[in-house]
């Protein structure tokens, strides 16, 4: 049976795009800047809050490139909004509490590992009443790189004095993917969650869940 399991967070446990793009929207109108529907703003997520801005100031996925003298304070006015709002209408994805609660009654050792900022990750957790669960967090400001560079992964893994084989990754997306294949490790993913408008088909995981009710079934056959 697999010893840890590490959690990406937005688009895998919690739902956050509401929060997400209200604070994305309100930082447009401020800039007075095209508002963007929140169905757009969903597809810019999963490279943290810097790509996240710029995708939103050029309204494009891949050609996003932006003036540090026009990012920055875009970046600011998206981190003021944001914190008033984190967690304002955010949901929990089925079977999140039930699968923790399984899990940490196992006794397996919980880590997240999302790009998520320091500044929002623990009062996110702490209104969904997930923050016991983890021995661990690692934040998109934790380590020089975000994933889907590995060395958040890695980081965790040493912090928690655990091997790659003992460990498997729970997310949704191509850098959670990309992230735990780079350090060796199996990964689950989700169907639901931000893909960046990317068919997740193509990124070969150890396995696709449904739910993650399928996270319990994985390491205990493995």
């Amino acid at each position: 049976m697999k010893k840890a399991v590490f959690f990406d967070l937005d688009g895998t446990l919690i739902n956050s795009v509401p929060d997400v793009a209200l604070a994305c929207q309100k930082m447009l109108a401020e800039l007075q800047r095209p508002i963007l529907p929140e169905s757009r703003i969903q597809a810019f997520l999963g490279k943290g809050a810097r790509t996240l801005v710029a995708r939103c100031l050029s309204n494009d996925i891949t050609h996003y490139e932006v003036d540090k003298d026009v990012l920055e304070p875009a970046l600011q006015l998206f981190r003021q909004y944001y914190r008033q709002h984190n967690g304002e209408k955010a949901t929990l994805y089925p079977y999140t509490r039930e699968t923790l609660d399984t899990l940490y009654s196992m006794g397996v050792t919980l880590a997240l590992v999302t790009n998520k900022p320091s500044a929002f990750t623990p009062d996110l957790l702490k209104k969904f009443q997930l923050d016991h669960y983890f021995d661990l967090l690692v934040c998109g400001d934790t380590c020089e790189h975000e994933k889907p560079h590995p060395a958040p992964i890695l980081y965790a893994l040493e912090t928690l004095n655990l091997t790659a084989s003992e460990v498997v990754f729970v997310g949704d997306s191509e850098n959670d993917t990309l992230a735990a294949q780079a350090a060796q490790m199996d990964v689950l993913l989700l169907p639901y969650g931000y893909t960046e408008g990317k068919s997740l088909s193509d990124l070969n995981p150890t396995a696709f869940i449904q739910d993650l009710r399928g996270v319990i079934d994985y390491i205990v056959q493995n």
